[in-house]
């Protein structure tokens, strides 16, 4: 899932990045060619300057890329070597081809303007600092970022330094630029400070120019979560700019309408999301056709809300469509077609098809290896899916060779303290103790889990209220998977217990009782739940204890049972009302938002219960339980403790102290 968010933020800022550089087109069909061929230089620019036009003339992008394309043609066959002319002609194609997805050939375009400019000696004009703008959005959309934000910062001085109104007009683009770049880096920050930059500085001249709608949209995408609120508005005020301006058909306010829903659907609010996406995915059809750029990333992000909708056979014709779009326009080598890969495997995972999904993780990993630096964190993540699915598969001996390879790259790369090194690490440790190595295996486990605690209490990834990143908790699932390999029921039963505690706490403390202010009934079912979490800490030293000295047996499967009842009960009301609290009007967005996350965590807060009921089983018996390395997290606890007594009133001599 942070694979999928990583992304969703990523192909969300740069479809809002070609938004910006390209002007927008309409479904109209009105086509003007701008001309026969030119065959002097002033004939050339009237059939420029009319092609610049094209645009507000209702041209379609296919119709007007192919002019435009014409116009270059011509010019390098009329005009001198060097005219700034032909400069300008090809920063328009540059970002042209942006929008087709196609930044090799608009990065290409940008280098040749530049040649022309400093064949001129100009190397601070605005016409220059474009030419930086330009090169620098196509080296952001090919990942290249330390060249784009060296590009970057020469385009700032600069147009800073310019009082020209043409230095003016382009400095809010810059920023705003500049802001997504920051962004795609992971900077949100810094890149919704340089938007709130561009947005100032627009408005105060003209409060109706798309760049102020664009603006807020970026700005929206980069808020946290704990400013949903001011996201969501200014993403809707976003939508009634573009409304306004480029009307309820344009492709633009498709785009509004896709930040916003991508918004809504960060809040928890999925039903009203899917509906906006789905207008929005339905208006880029009518006007891009299924070979655009921008209709695939409009298609990956509907695809994705599908899959957190449980609609996964929708999700993966969604998203088997977006890459077949990516593979088109950029090609089998490219982020966004990996990525959708990527999302196209978990859906099969989803609908069981391993042996599909682990063929598409494989591809994933070695497509990512080709284009991206060793260390990037999307090779990591591929990776991790990777391993995974090979454990599920049992293929442990290629587990460990692919977390060998990742370790060996984080632990030369890497600070010591980064989760990515701890990650590897502690996975890297379970798959040698699955391929027998179990001496190496279990000491780096435990290295790495002690790494794992110190981070997190160094970076206080525990908010207030006890959350606990799902990527911290997939770290300490493996761990847990490699206590008990080890039959290591005490290390197993410190890492669940720290789960539960952080857990368990935060999302069913708060939450709970928000949702309890909103339904009587709710709170009077639940009312001893809070109770049973409390004494469930107090209880902890008890329940070693009794592991360690064999007594109390029927009392901790007793208690066990009935932790697992009222959390399964928990479970089942929160299904049931869920769907009306996320929908309400009436309930804040706060808790709209803390509502899906109850319901999504749920699942994490059960299964790290089971988990930990699962470590008190093998500690009260020597029992090997059958054990499924590949659903750690699926224990059928409650099937387990009725066997346990089975067994316990059959033979109670197999209970034993240690």
């Amino acid at each position: 899932m942070i694979i999928s968010k990583a992304c969703k933020i990523f192909t969300l800022l740069w479809l809002i990045l070609i938004a910006q550089t390209i002007p927008a087109f309409s479904t109209e069909t009105g086509k003007r060619p701008c001309g026969p061929k030119a065959t002097t230089a002033d004939e050339l620019t009237l059939r420029f300057d009319c092609a610049r036009k094209m645009e507000a003339d209702g041209v379609k992008f296919d119709d007007r890329y192919a002019v435009i394309q014409g116009i270059l043609q011509n010019a390098r066959e009329i005009l001198p070597q060097n005219n700034v002319t032909t400069a300008r002609i090809l920063l328009l194609m540059s970002f042209l081809d942006l929008d087709k997805g196609n930044a090799k050939q608009g990065k290409h375009y940008t280098e040749e303007a530049l040649n022309i400019f400093a064949a001129h000696k100009d190397h601070t004009s605005p016409h220059y600092a474009h030419a930086l703008l330009a090169r620098a959005s196509a080296e952001t959309g090919l990942g290249d970022f330390a060249p784009a934000e060296k590009d970057f910062l020469a385009a700032r001085k600069i147009l800073e330094n310019n009082p020209a109104p043409q230095a003016i007009k382009l400095l809010p683009t810059l920023y705003f630029q500049l802001g997504i770049h920051k962004a795609s880096r992971g900077l949100f920050a810094e890149g919704a400070a340089f938007m709130g930059k561009a947005y100032d500085a627009i408005i105060k001249t003209n409060p109706d120019d798309f760049l102020v709608a664009n603006a807020a949209l970026a700005e929206a995408g980069m808020l946290s979560s704990a400013r949903a609120p001011e996201a969501e508005e200014k993403a809707r005020r976003a939508v009634e700019t573009a409304r306004r301006i480029m009307g309820p058909t344009h492709t633009e306010f498709a785009t509004s309408l896709e930040v916003l829903g991508i918004e809504l659907q960060r809040q928890g609010r999925m039903r009203e999301a899917a509906d906006i996406l789905i207008k929005a995915v339905a208006i880029k059809k009518a006007n891009l056709g299924m070979s655009n750029m921008r209709l695939g990333y409009a298609l990956h992000n509907l695809a994705t809300l599908k899959n957190d909708l449980g609609e996964v056979d929708a999700g993966l014709a969604l998203m088997e469509d977006a890459r077949t779009i990516f593979l088109n326009t950029v090609g089998p080598d490219n982020f966004i077609t990996i990525n959708s890969q990527m999302g196209i495997a978990r859906s099969h995972e989803a609908m069981g098809h391993d042996e599909i999904a682990l063929k598409e993780r494989r591809h994933v990993v070695k497509a990512f290896e080709k284009i991206l630096e060793k260390n990037h964190r999307d090779i990591y993540f591929a990776r991790m899916g990777l391993i995974q699915s090979l454990i599920g598969a049992e293929d442990y001996r290629e587990a460990m060779a692919q977390a060998e390879l990742g370790w060996q790259v984080a632990s030369t790369t890497l600070p010591a303290n980064h989760i990515h090194r701890i990650y590897f690490q502690i996975l890297l440790g379970y798959s040698k103790i699955l391929n027998g190595l179990t001496g190496d295996g279990w000491s780096m486990v435990t290295s790495g889990l002690e790494a794992l605690k110190d981070k997190i209490d160094q970076e206080r990834v525990l908010e207030k209220g006890g959350k606990i990143s799902r990527f911290y908790s997939g770290a300490f699932k493996y761990a847990l998977a490699a206590a008990y390999e080890m039959d290591k029921p005490d290390v197993g039963f410190d890492v669940a217990q720290y789960l539960m505690e952080t857990e368990l706490a935060g999302a069913a403390g708060a939450v709970t009782q928000r949702l309890s202010e909103k339904d009587p009934a709710f709170a009077k079912r639940h009312k001893t739940l809070s109770d049973k979490r409390a004494a469930l800490r107090k209880d902890t030293a008890t329940y070693q204890k009794n592991i360690a000295d064999g007594t109390d047996k029927e009392t901790i499967l007793a208690e066990l049972e009935q932790q697992v009842h009222a959390l399964k009960i928990l479970e089942k009301d929160l299904r049931t009302a869920y769907p009306r609290w996320s929908e309400s009007e009436n309930l804040p967005i706060a808790s709209r938002k803390e509502a899906q996350n109850k319901l999504a965590r749920n699942e994490t807060i059960l299964l790290t219960l089971n988990t930990l009921h699962y470590v008190y089983s093998i500690a009260l018996t020597k029992d090997r339980i059958a054990f499924d390395r590949t659903k750690i997290h699926q224990v059928d606890v409650t099937a387990k403790i009725r066997n346990i007594r089975r067994s316990l009133a059959q033979n109670p001599l197999l209970i034993q102290g240690t």
